[in-house]
């Protein structure tokens, strides 16, 4: 025995994994406590971290062994449903190995293994490569990630394989070559002499000048699936370029170009774009009570203020370039106001509006017509060769005694519209003349399905038409006051106060809501909701809205379909949307 243990007459320690024992003959005996992942058995008895000591003595068969515990691992291989991406989910195995540590001398020894963890990936590279054969994954296998994962397992989901999605073509383009403002101011300069009369440069073209140019489409690339297959890329949409009133066409149809002077502008069709020359109202002072209300059935521009008691009223759009204070301002098409509103009404879009409201009846009318026209064919065998008026007449009598109805229906409609739209007009007369007033004169089925063409026609133009960006309002700030839009608002500068704001697409607030309520067809943003004080500050969107908020505070709240959310506390950059299961998913957002 070691000099350094002559101090202690009765002892136990641990060298190199064995125990080395010391005590008088006739004892006492010294004694071992289990700690975590030691095993220790005395003469074939086994021992399994016990806080009891264990007495040991020299004639004993004693034995230490340390414990590994491991827990499985488990992993997957899925593909997603367009054979697009492969995700791994990966859970690693693990296992505990204990190592003895060497312990001094003592009377009671406490035996403790020291814990080591290994990490091992559950799946060997062999087994993932046949699971990616077996799934038909060929194309797009990232096996550098792959790599990584074998040299870092880790508990995650993770991609190995992406398809190669298609390179989409590019759209057909229409260039503008003119500014879509009125006019551009002229910016002085001390350096060089300026005509004080000359302020303005107005936008305008004489006859001969090119007003827009057709860029046409460029195809995209094919991609590939997991399984190698080919993806074609989505055939690249073309535009329609469109001479208006005093254009004309050339350079096979890609260029327009003005036949006479006067104001250009670019006005949306259905897939495309028509360039005219139109004239406008321009008012160069104050709408008060000198001016008169102004109602003009095309666009209205007015370059001061509109007072209090006063209206505006535009068949087209409409821009205030000054201040609005406890007045009107309506326009079928949008509204653009530079300066501020002060309880004031602002209304835009009413046109859109009302032809979006127009659908279902027309949708009913042309679903009537369809059915007509299914009868029609079941029974053309019999009137081979024959007029099919009496036929005609005959089922609408017998049959179908909605679609005179349905016709007089819309036609009254239209007449309520307090503007012309003479598609629709034109439509409506040549049904009521054929269907209504001389059905016996149709001579055969096609003049029925030039009717049913005509309608769906109409109908997708009126459909393009709702979901082109018209009805818009603009405005720098909204004190006290009602906006209502059939497109989007959008508040470009300090904010609103205490106003109601409704929108058929989108709302933008650029600066602070405070007090009031939002409501909006589609998304909303707004940079700062409510006050610290806590005034009640509202924002309402369809199901399918998402509503993002820089700075919200509490009581104020947000509304998506049904569902309500409601701050209690100040939140910021947040978006706000439905998830899968209907309920609203508050995400952060930078």
């Amino acid at each position: 025995m070691s000099t350094s243990y002559d101090n202690l007459s009765v002892y136990v320690a641990l060298q190199g994994g064995k125990l080395l024992v010391y005590h008088p003959p006739d004892g006492p005996y010294p004694a071992v406590i289990l700690g975590p992942g030691v095993k220790l058995q005395v003469n074939e008895r086994e021992y399994l971290e016990i806080d009891q000591p264990i007495p040991i003595s020299i004639h004993d068969h004693v034995v230490v062994t340390t414990l590994t515990e491991e827990s499985e691992g488990s992993w997957s291989l899925e593909v997603t449903p367009d054979n697009m991406v492969a995700i791994l989910k990966l859970k690693p195995s693990r296992r505990i190995r204990y190592v003895l540590k060497d312990s001094p001398p003592a009377p009671i020894l406490r035996l403790e293994g020291i814990p080591i963890e290994e990490i091992l990936l559950p799946v060997t590279l062999s087994e993932l490569t046949n699971k990616l054969k077996q799934l038909g994954v060929v194309h797009g296998i990232d096996w550098e990630t792959i790599e990584r994962l074998f040299v870092n397992p880790q508990e995650k989901e993770v991609i190995i394989a992406r398809g190669t999605p298609p390179e989409p073509g590019q759209d057909a383009k229409i260039e503008l070559l003119f500014s879509l403002e009125e006019k551009i101011k002229i910016e002085s300069s001390t350096e060089e002499k300026v005509d004080l009369h000359q302020r303005f440069v107005y936008t305008s073209a004489v006859p001969g000048q090119i007003l827009a140019r057709k860029h046409p489409a460029q195809p995209g690339k094919p991609g590939r699936d997991l399984k190698g297959n080919i993806i074609l890329p989505p055939k690249p949409q073309d535009v329609a370029l469109k001479a208006g009133e005093g254009t004309t066409l050339t350079k096979e149809g890609l260029e327009v170009v003005a036949t006479k002077p006067g104001r250009p502008v670019a006005i949306d069709i259905p897939r495309g774009m028509e360039i005219k020359i139109i004239n406008v109202l321009h008012h160069d002072k104050d709408v008060d009570k000198s001016s008169g209300h102004i109602i003009f059935a095309g666009d209205i521009i007015v370059k001061g203020n509109v007072l209090e008691g006063m209206r505006v009223e535009a068949g087209e759009s409409a821009v205030i370039e000054g201040t609005v204070s406890g007045a009107s301002i309506k326009a079928l098409d949008s509204v653009m106001i530079k300066g501020n509103v002060h309880a004031s009404t602002i209304i835009a879009g009413e046109k859109f509006a009302l032809l979006r409201n127009g659908l279902s009846l027309l949708k009913s009318l042309s679903s009537q017509i369809e059915e007509l026209l299914l009868a029609l064919n079941q029974l053309k065998e019999k009137y081979t060769g024959r007029i099919i008026g009496p036929l005609v007449k005959l089922l609408l009598e017998r049959k179908y005694p909605g679609i005179p109805s349905s016709i007089q229906v819309l036609k009254e409609y239209v007449k309520k519209l307090p503007f012309e739209y003479p598609p629709l007009t034109r439509f409506l007369n040549n049904m009521e003349y054929k269907l209504v007033r001389m059905p016996l004169g149709i001579v055969s089925i096609e003049d029925i399905e030039e009717l049913y063409n005509e309608a769906m026609e109409l109908l997708g133009h009126i459909q393009v038409q709702d979901k082109i960006e018209n009805g818009n309002v603009t405005v720098g700030y909204v004190l006290n006051s009602k906006i209502i839009a059939s497109g989007s608002v959008t508040v470009s500068r300090i904010g609103c106060d205490n106003s109601y704001i409704e929108a058929g697409k989108k709302v933008m607030i650029h600066g602070a809501f405070r007090g009031g309520e939002i409501k909006a067809g589609e998304d909303v943003y707004v940079r700062e909701l409510g006050t610290r004080g806590g005034a009640k500050s509202a924002v309402t969107v369809q199901e399918k809205g998402v509503v993002t908020i820089e700075h919200a505070y509490e009581n104020s709240s947000v509304k998506i379909g049904v569902r309500i959310y409601l701050f209690t506390k100040e939140e910021r950059k947040i978006r706000l949307r439905l998830n899968a299961e209907g309920e609203i998913d508050v995400i952060p957002w930078r």
